[in-house]
Parts: structure tokens; sequence; C-alpha cells
């Protein structure tokens, strides 16, 4: 059990503009993509190496955690390259609340948890959690200067 986490968003770290438009494009000229190819290998990459550099493991706190299941959200990130556990999400607020208050609670239960960062392009998810929050964007999405910041 790692006492280190990345509570991660997807669209907007993982996810950019551009992936979307090019899913998009892939769904009317095919049989079907899945969400998963909207992740950005590049972007996986550079999770995988923060973590790995932190030690860390990753929790989902994005919206996608509520329409697919963890088994499928872990498939599609270790197929885009994530080499990192992914031992949860955090769980829902049943007003659709905050995100900041989600991840306080799964902090709450996971005492041993000393180190975390929060990569979000929402600023809900920094509350609370200001000292610890990356806003990342869906322009680009986790650049290496926003993983870089992650890590100090």
């Amino acid at each position: 059990m790692h006492d280190s986490v990345v509570f991660l968003d997807l669209d907007g770290v993982l996810v950019t503009r551009r992936s979307l438009v090019e899913w998009n494009d892939g769904m009317k000229n095919s049989d079907g993509l899945d969400d998963g190819y909207m992740l950005v290998p590049e972007l996986v990459a550079r999770l995988s190496k923060l973590c790995e550099e932190a030690d860390a493991e990753v929790v989902i706190s994005s919206s996608w955690r509520v329409i697919h299941p963890l088994d499928r959200l872990r498939r599609w990130l270790w197929r885009a390259g994530l080499a990192v556990p992914v031992i949860g999400v955090t769980p829902r607020s049943g007003h659709n609340g905050p995100r900041g208050g989600e991840i306080s609670a799964w902090l709450s239960a996971h005492l041993h948890v000393e180190r975390y960062v929060v990569l979000d392009d929402d600023m809900d998810a920094g509350y609370g959690h200001e000292d610890r929050f990356v806003r990342c964007d869906l322009q680009d999405g986790l650049t290496e200067e926003r993983a870089a910041r992650a890590l100090s």
C-alpha cells in the first residue's frame, strides 16, 4: 500500500480537444471505438513517469467513473500505456458537489496517504487542495511543465 496518490481527471488531463475530434471522426468511419481511444498515449506515458518518480498510485476522480466500471477504466489506461496501478475511484457526492469534496472524502477513508496531487481541468477539484492542485486544460492536457509542478 503506497502512501502517495495522484487523483486523476481524464478530460483535460489525458484527453485533449484534438483527441476528442479524432475519436469522433473515428466513430463515423468505423464500427465504433470505445471511449478509451480518446486517451492520448503521450500524456498517459507522462502520467506514468510522474507516478513512478513520485512512487504514487492512481485514483480516478474523473466523471468517467460514474459511467464506466473501474475495470474498464483500468483496461483503457493500461492499453494507452499506464504502467502504474489504478487503486480506486473517489466516492460520488449525492448532489453533484465539488470534486474537491469527493477527494477529501476518499482521503478521510485512506488515512495512510501522506502525499497526493490533484490533476484536473476543473477548479472545483482544487477546493480544499489548493496547494496540491495542478490545473490542466483540454487544449494540451498534462504538459511537461504541469507534470514537473505535480512533482514539486
